[in-house]
């Protein structure tokens, strides 16, 4: 295990000068705002040993704001050379051509612009406050900057109903703009007034399909009348012979293969069949044309699977630092705010290991709570369960409300995380 973080994404700012419909930012109610003090960049940069393999320099916030971004940029080349990939993620409002030469020139790697639809008119609905600005205007711009510095310019999407059927066309204008790379997210959702709006399954592929294969009229059978033998058994009252073996077959076989049955989910998977198929088409339309057209992108799958989870921030060394100082183990958990997943409402409790205004990087890195997190997360899907799949979360199961433990044990649980399936992407 690593004794210092590998990377660092470095919140510059918590303020933005956009109101996205999907950003947990709305949220919010008693959190402070501001930027990154000149002063604590400084430390960190005096406290990172050895050159770290990446640096993203944004959160939740635009980073553009921030005056000084291009001195940061400039003050960690200055100390580390260039072996460092350093990428910034921006809304484009503010991303002038001025703006953007004094990044690349101050020696930024990577500038991703979130854009989710080439239809102003859609994007200014789905990044409220983006009409004013010039957005593709500063994305064409940009890219001429970043080729004659030799740097490269990204594009991050989010996914959801209401910008599906424009995806190949943002694929389309991408590549005429000559931009290397596409990233592809689906919604996360911290109210339930955006549920609707999500393209994926919670449930894993195997356990859906398998219902689906047997019928999900004849598996709720089943799981009916397996339920009241045990009762009858119980109740010392003659079963009906053959009901529960003919459930424990088709459980035991799924638990064999590392699944549970969570018979609610599979039901609301199979109820939304129609637009998660009309999903993986598009995904897979994008990933052919994305192959002929020699674009880079990331696409995120449909249904989720619970044996293949994992966590970027861990798998990376990274580390999370808020504008103030504070130390997260991931952006998720930087920051107090309710989510809804698997079709209930949770709050998920902030995960701060310490403040660098008062520590040093290395100590908070190598305290033994931090450790344990970082230990237990390497291998995800072995030692975190996963809520969706277990029928018990549809019932009220008391882990799910908040994210303080889970049912292994877990202190801070990320039992429901999306992005730990991959359907959500980290841009870091």
């Amino acid at each position: 295990m690593s004794n210092a973080p590998r990377s660092l994404q470095i919140e510059v700012t918590n303020r933005c000068n956009f109101d996205c419909v999907m950003c947990m930012r709305r949220t919010w109610r008693s959190e402070k705002y501001g930027l990154l003090d000149p002063k604590l960049f400084s430390k960190i940069v005096n406290e990172v040993s050895t050159a770290l393999e990446r640096l993203a320099l944004y959160g939740f916030g635009e980073p553009l704001l921030h005056p000084d971004l291009p001195l940061f940029i400039k003050e960690y080349r200055r100390v580390f050379g260039d072996s460092t990939h350093i990428l910034v993620v921006t809304n484009g409002s503010l991303a002038t051509s001025e703006l953007v030469e004094k990044l690349f020139s101050s020696g930024l790697n990577e500038l991703v612009f979130s854009v989710d639809s080439g239809d102003l008119i859609k994007l200014s609905s789905i990044r409220v406050g983006s009409s004013q600005y010039p957005l593709l205007h500063n994305l064409a711009e940009a890219v001429k900057v970043a080729r004659k510095r030799g740097g490269k310019v990204s594009v991050a999407a989010i996914l959801m109903r209401e910008n599906l059927r424009e995806l190949l066309d943002l694929l389309n204008e991408v590549v005429k703009l000559g931009i290397d790379e596409l990233t592809i997210s689906h919604l996360i959702t911290y109210t339930s007034t955006l549920a609707d709006q999500t393209l994926y399954s919670l449930s894993s592929e195997y356990p859906v399909k398998l219902v689906e294969k047997i019928g999900l009229e004849e598996w709720e059978k089943i799981s009916h009348y397996a339920f009241i033998e045990v009762l009858r058994r119980q109740s010392h009252l003659e079963p009906e012979i053959g009901w529960q073996a003919i459930y424990s077959k088709i459980y035991e076989e799924a638990i064999r293969r590392g699944y549970s049955l969570n018979t609610a989910n599979i039901k609301y998977a199979l109820e939304r069949k129609t637009i998660l198929e009309e999903t993986s088409r598009t995904l897979a339309e994008a990933r052919s044309r994305a192959i002929e057209m020699g674009l880079t992108i990331n696409l995120p799958e449909v249904y989720a699977d619970a044996n293949r989870r994992s966590c970027p921030y861990i798998d990376g060394d990274y580390v999370y630092v808020r504008y103030d100082g504070l130390v997260a183990p991931c952006m998720d958990l930087a920051y107090e705010h309710p989510l809804f997943v698997n079709n209930h409402y949770k709050i998920i409790r902030r995960v701060i290991f310490g403040d660098l205004w008062r520590e040093r990087l290395r100590d908070i890195w190598m305290k033994p709570k931090y450790i344990t997190f970082r230990s237990i997360r390497r291998e995800f899907s072995k030692n975190v369960p996963w809520c969706p799949d277990c029928n018990l979360s549809t019932l009220n199961c008391w882990y799910i409300n908040e994210n303080g433990f889970d049912c292994y044990g877990n202190e801070v649980g990320c039992s429901e995380c999306v992005y730990s399936t991959g359907l959500a992407k980290c841009i870091i």
